[in-house]
């Protein structure tokens, strides 16, 4: 029988006795060599690294391909086998979701217009034993999430009334699924200190950059309004989570109750990423132990990068999205951080040069480059670029 997400969470959240630790984390360990660029020009890995692209026709094709094209190590979960589903007719709801896509292992796919399911996406999500909805009724009905039900998936929403309610219900269930310790799968019962990432959720570019450095230190993030903290995200700095608006409180209370029951000082270190965010963080007055600001979203990226603790699993990867179109990049990010790498934004014909300094510094030792989107999104010169440079 397939594990309730209701019930694992209910249950572990009662009885553990043991001081935080990480879980084994599930990561991104291959990407099929089907996803191999070809106008990369790349021969074998010995003498640089591969280059792949995951696009397909839309947004929600090329999230598919994403899932369908990687492989990952199982989660150290009781929910086995997850994915993340969110509404792809918008980039606010899957912001804040890296860190959780990597506390589970799950890659994430988006619903068509409407909440509606593809048939590939439909029948993909059919293999998994849980699917985690990020997107709320509105974006993503119950109706289609009955059908998922009637499939013998499990189901499980974490969403809120707006992207920054969305965003904090998100975050405390990273920091919930990411404190199971492998040896007993049981969740923390004392936590003294947890890291927020704090990013604008008017605009795509910081947030999912923020999201594999966040994921990486094990954090979460949480989103400004531009220059301005709405009042849920400073509930969450403060961890008065029970401040969240609009959520499923059959999903939400184990979750709550576990982190109200929490013992030791929960304190929260708090890094800003971009000017926007960092604005916010001060006006509120809220303490930042980092504040990453670049020029532009571009160095931005490259500066949220240098902090993420690449990993040393089966490989290095380094992700590339479009830093001007939001769809692909949305997915990207989880993906990134499910592979223990950052996330780097191009533009549509080039390579700006913050991402180029950083490619050509670490990506000549990495394994993998993974682009997202088709060549419209990101042409073959971008590929070619980076081929060139980055010969070992």
């Amino acid at each position: 029988m397939k594990p309730s997400p209701r019930r694992a969470a209910a249950a572990l959240s009662l009885g553990a006795v043991m001081v935080i630790a990480p879980a084994a984390s599930a990561h991104v360990t291959a990407v099929d060599e089907v996803a191999r660029d070809p106008a990369s020009g790349i021969g074998a890995s010995g003498n640089r690294p591969l280059i792949f692209r995951l696009a397909g026709p839309d947004r929600v094709q090329t999230a598919w391909m994403a899932a369908k094209h990687t492989t990952r190590t199982p989660s150290a979960t009781p929910l086995a086998r997850v994915a993340l589903l969110a509404g792809s007719e918008g980039y606010a709801d899957a912001l804040a979701a890296a860190p959780l896509a990597r506390a589970l292992g799950a890659p994430v796919l988006l619903a068509g217009t409407e909440g509606v399911l593809s048939s590939s996406v439909a029948s993909s999500l059919a293999d998994y034993d849980t699917v985690v909805v990020v997107s709320g009724s509105a974006q993503i009905s119950e109706a289609t999430l009955q059908g998922l039900r009637d499939q013998s998936v499990e189901v499980i929403r974490y969403a809120g009334e707006t992207r920054f309610d969305t965003a904090a219900v998100v975050s405390l269930a990273a920091l919930y699924w990411g404190s199971l310790a492998s040896a007993s799968d049981l969740p923390a019962e004392r936590m003294e200190s947890w890291s927020a990432f704090v990013a604008d959720g008017a605009d795509f570019p910081d947030a999912l950059g923020a999201g594999p450095a966040a994921a990486s230190h094990g954090g979460v993030v949480l989103l400004t309004a531009g220059e301005s903290l709405p009042s849920v995200t400073r509930a969450a700095l403060e961890g008065r989570f029970s401040a969240v608006a609009g959520v499923d409180r059959e999903d939400y209370t184990p979750l709550l109750d576990w982190w109200q029951g929490l013992e030791g000082a929960k304190t929260v270190s708090v890094t800003g990423i971009g000017g926007k965010a960092v604005a916010a963080a001060d006006g509120a007055g809220v303490a930042l132990q980092q504040r990453v600001i670049g020029a532009d979203r571009y160095e931005t990226a490259a500066a949220s990068a240098a902090l993420v603790r690449l990993g040393n699993k089966s490989g290095r990867f380094f992700t590339l999205a479009s830093g001007e179109e939001w769809a692909d990049a949305v997915v990207a990010s989880a993906f990134a951080a499910d592979a223990h790498g950052p996330l780097l934004l191009v533009d549509r014909d080039r390579v700006p040069t913050p991402t180029r300094e950083v490619l050509m510094r670490d990506a000549r030792n990495a394994d993998s480059i993974v682009l997202f989107g088709g060549r419209d999104v990101v042409s073959g010169a971008v590929t070619a670029e980076i081929a060139d440079f980055t010969k070992r």
